[in-house]
């Protein structure tokens, strides 16, 4: 794939997923980014834009990442890979009965065309072809695999150890994360039975007729009436705790709070303890604070 072919792909390719593209070279993976380098700081340097150009803006303007591979010959194929090969065929099928969009780059030509007639091609001014391959159509080709899930590179526009950034990046953060699993989600054969069911025309059949649905609502939010009984063994032990159980019990406190009423010494004593640990606190669910319990006469609280 040359140059016009990346940029025709990448025009082609769905913006939000991230694009995988294999190059015949490493020299044609330096030059991209040699000249997105140039382009970044100089601006485009020929008179018109060339190829390159519109490659580096093509690429600037995708939001997902762009993976640039270049194939191993010694590998043996996967069947990934005869699934690529065989939509790349299905591509070129399709564009010999449609037109190219306009990038700056003329329309491709059908790659089976002599070469008799890519002249008077030439010669008429139709555009010629400038994107071609060499892909045959074949009859076994592998069934594709289970896509494997995307891996969508963290975001780096942002400073995470910047205090005015710090609030950005963890939003965007989280934004990465939701994008990741919603396009993961997409892949997962559970997200599309899911949504074939949502979507399924045909109505799922009811378990109860609908004759019968009133009868068996009112059956079952109606009950019959239980009959009222008593426990026998449980009235038993109940009235042998009770009867275990003195009139009175004996005061074991030290200072027989329990069997004896509230004196003022008991009052002083608590109002003393306000004191020590501070006045001053709120109010509670009364709306009555300390101090205003200080405030009020021993006398009236012992009442």
């Amino acid at each position: 794939m040359d140059v016009p072919g990346i940029s025709l792909a990448i025009s082609h390719a769905p913006p939000l997923s991230p694009l995988v593209l294999y190059v015949p070279s490493k020299s044609l993976i330096e030059d991209i980014c040699l000249r997105a380098a140039q382009l970044t700081l100089h601006g485009s340097v020929a008179k018109d834009s060339d190829l390159f150009s519109i490659l580096v803006t093509t690429i600037a303007n995708r939001i997902c990442p762009i993976h640039f591979r270049i194939p191993s010959e010694k590998s043996a194929p996967t069947s990934q890979a005869a699934y690529a090969r065989q939509l790349a065929r299905d591509v070129v099928r399709e564009h010999n009965a449609t037109h190219g969009i306009f990038l700056g780059l003329v329309d491709c030509a059908p790659p089976s065309c002599a070469e008799d007639d890519l002249t008077s091609l030439k010669e008429s001014g139709t555009p010629s072809d400038k994107v071609t391959s060499d892909l045959t159509p074949t009859k076994d080709t592998a069934q594709a695999g289970k896509p494997s899930p995307v891996d969508i590179p963290l975001p780096t526009d942002t400073d995470s150890d910047s205090e005015s950034h710090r609030g950005r990046s963890k939003v965007r953060e989280r934004m990465w994360s939701n994008l990741q699993q919603l396009v993961n989600c997409a892949s997962g054969a559970h997200m599309w039975k899911l949504v074939r069911k949502w979507t399924d025309p045909h109505s799922d059949i009811p378990s109860i007729p609908l004759e019968d649905f009133g009868d068996t609502f009112r059956k079952r939010m109606n009950p019959d009436a239980s009959s009222h009984h008593i426990d026998p063994v449980l009235k038993q032990m109940s009235d042998l705790l009770a009867a275990s159980l003195p009139d009175q019990t004996q005061d074991n406190t030290p200072l027989r709070s329990f069997s004896r009423s509230l004196q003022a010494k008991d009052v002083d004593q608590g109002k003393d303890c306000m004191r020590e640990n501070g006045a001053n606190a709120a109010a509670g669910v009364d709306e009555v604070s300390q101090r205003d319990v200080l405030a009020i006469p021993t006398d009236d609280l012992c009442a």
